[in-house]
């Protein structure tokens, strides 16, 4: 929990903008194909999948209610009528954020979530 604790307090502290080593980054095409997969997957598993697809693509460190709280929000890319990675900014070696266009009964909006690497994984850490 402290760690996870540590890295969004971190990855809010680098999105604004307040360390030149976690400064913003672009990413390259195979880091912004990864992060469409992951949109994919998370799409194509529907409500039904999103328990098991949290429990094996969140994040370590989440505690109960952070893991609850990404399944709500990770269900909002499932009910869109679209989902569509607009961005993905690095900051640090660990942290990504990566902007989504959905369009759902709200209209057209874009929300963002924290992705973090653990080892040769990217994992969803939440909404930003």
């Amino acid at each position: 929990m402290k760690r996870m604790s540590f890295i969004l307090l971190t990855a809010a502290g680098l999105l604004a903008g307040c360390s030149k080593e976690y400064e913003r980054k672009d990413v390259g095409p195979e880091e912004q194909q990864r992060v469409r997969q992951m949109i994919q997957d998370v799409r194509q598993g529907g409500e039904a999948k999103l328990p098991d697809l949290v429990k094996s693509l969140a994040a370590e460190e989440l505690g109960a209610e952070q893991r609850q709280a990404l399944s709500y929000s990770l269900a909002e890319l499932v009910k869109a009528q679209s989902a569509e990675l607009s961005a993905v900014d690095q900051f640090g070696d660990r942290v990504l954020r990566a902007s989504i266009r959905i369009e759902d009964g709200h209209g057209r909006r874009t929300v963002c979530f924290l992705l973090v690497r653990q080892g040769d994984k990217l994992l969803w850490a939440g909404r930003n």
